[in-house]
Parts: structure tokens; C-alpha cells; sequence
């Protein structure tokens, strides 16, 4: 059996398949202040005991984001990057990042860690709103990320 759910900008669908034939179909009103809500009331209004064993693949979809995007209702992100030596990501991004030290190589070992003390400026700013941090061969050591993520919650962000 195959299970869809489609979060949407008003409503989030779910859908079950067993062999090609819908076999359960449900639409919820989206709670755009908790998405996990709405997920969760389409999944119970679709599956019966004993169905999810039977599941081969979920396939979750959403399109509030890329509303956000095109309505530009989204706030300004801040965005801290651990790039390690390589390919310069400078001018390719659509905001300036903050760049931090530290570095996970190809196999996920991390070759450097980030140096806090050169960061100090960054630790003593006052942040607020939304925070993303990404690093680079982190999907393989995502270590580095996890610290970023509790120094910048230390300094005010909300959302990293």
C-alpha cells in the first residue's frame, strides 16, 4: 500500500493506495500554527488498525512554503555556513551568510572544529527570528550543525 499526504495552504490531504485503487481518502483543514495537527488528523481519518504495517512507501508534499515564497510573507532568515576549504559559495546564495569555522570532510569526519573564540562578535549578537545553518558533507557528520544550532539558540534565535 502507497500513503500520500499533501500539506497545503487551506487544506492537507491524505490518500491510501493498495494496488493502484484508493482504498481511503481524507481532507482536513490545514493548522497552519501546527502543522503536525493537521498531518495527523488526515493520517487518522485514513488509516485503519493495522494498515500502516502494510505500507511500502509515504510520499509528504507541501506547498505552504513555496506560497510563503511567492507571497513573500516569509521573514528574513539568518544564515550561518560551515564551508571548509573547496568551492567558494560567495555571490551564490540569496542573502549574505555568516560564515563559521569548522570543517567535516567527504567521509564525515570532522577535520576541524568550529573555533568559537574567532565568533565572539557572533555569540554576542542578539538574535531573533529564523535561523538556518548548513555545512558542508554535514549530511554525513551532521555534528558540527548540532553545535551551531545550540550556540545561536543561546544567542536569541527562535527557530534554528
Amino acid at each position: 500500500m502507497l500513503l500520500g499526504i499533501d500539506v497545503g495552504g487551506t487544506f492537507t490531504d491524505a490518500v491510501v493506495l493498495r494496488q493502484g485503487e484508493v482504498v481511503a481518502q481524507a481532507k482536513r483543514a490545514t493548522t497552519h500554527d501546527d502543522v503536525l495537527q493537521c498531518v495527523l488528523a488526515a493520517l487518522d481519518a485514513v488509516l485503519q488498525p493495522g494498515m500502516a504495517q502494510e505500507l511500502e512507501r509515504v510520499v509528504i508534499s507541501s506547498t505552504i512554503v513555496t506560497n510563503a515564497l511567492t507571497e513573500g510573507s516569509l521573514p528574513p532568515a539568518f544564515l550561518a555556513i560551515i564551508a571548509g576549504p573547496g568551492m567558494n559559495v560567495r555571490g551564490h546564495l540569496p542573502v549574505t551568510p555568516y560564515y563559521l569555522s569548522g570543517y567535516v570532510d567527504h567521509r564525515g569526519k570532522i577535520t576541524a572544529n568550529i573555533e568559537w573564540s574567532r565568533h565572539q562578535e557572533l555569540l554576542r549578537r542578539k538574535g531573533s527570528g529564523v535561523c538556518a545553518v548548513s555545512g558542508k558533507f554535514s549530511v554525513r557528520n551532521p555534528q558540527l550543525e548540532y553545535q551551531a544550532e545550540h550556540e545561536l539558540k543561546k544567542c536569541g534565535y527562535s527557530k534554528v
